[in-house]
């Protein structure tokens, strides 16, 4: 239940999870490390902690946001782009569905399990190749989701 409420703050109220995060790890380092509890070395480190748990929050709710927001997109474009299949060349076979359905879910796949197997992990993972692992690992999803979504909307219009 805990869980749940860290992520809603998270979403909702970051400065209270960015607040409860850091006194959280502050207290943990402080039963590791007996020597943290110096109130000079406890307010530099709470500062530090607070800085890195503000940037990950921001980090996560931009990708969050931009995730939600390519979804809807690409869902409005796939379907978009079947109904307007369906006006310009009518009903599709049943195969052609299939065949578009089957792939789109195969790009997905794909794409999820080459990023689950990605061990290109550097830190501030902002290098090159981790850049383009995400780029590609997004593209296939975005194209996968557009596959599924145009050949859904396109056999129901």
């Amino acid at each position: 239940m805990q869980t749940i409420a860290h992520l809603l703050r998270l979403i909702f109220s970051p400065e209270r999870f960015i607040a409860i995060v850091t006194e959280l790890i502050v207290a943990e380092e402080s039963v590791e490390n007996p020597s943290w509890l110096q109130p000079e070395f406890q307010i530099r480190r709470r500062a530090e902690i607070q800085e890195n748990v503000r940037e990950q929050t921001n980090r996560f709710r931009r990708g969050f946001g931009t995730g939600i927001l390519t979804t809807a997109l690409t869902i409005a474009v796939g379907a978009i782009t079947g109904t307007a299949l369906f006006y310009l060349f009518g009903e599709p076979a049943k195969s052609l569905v299939y065949f578009i359905q089957a792939s789109g879910a195969a790009v997905i796949l794909g794409a999820t399990l080459a990023e689950v197997g990605g061990d290109i992990v550097t830190y501030g993972k902002r290098s090159i190749p981790e850049q383009l692992n995400k780029l590609i690992f997004r593209g296939l999803y975005v194209a996968g989701t557009f596959l599924f979504v145009l050949s859904v909307a396109w056999d129901a219009t």
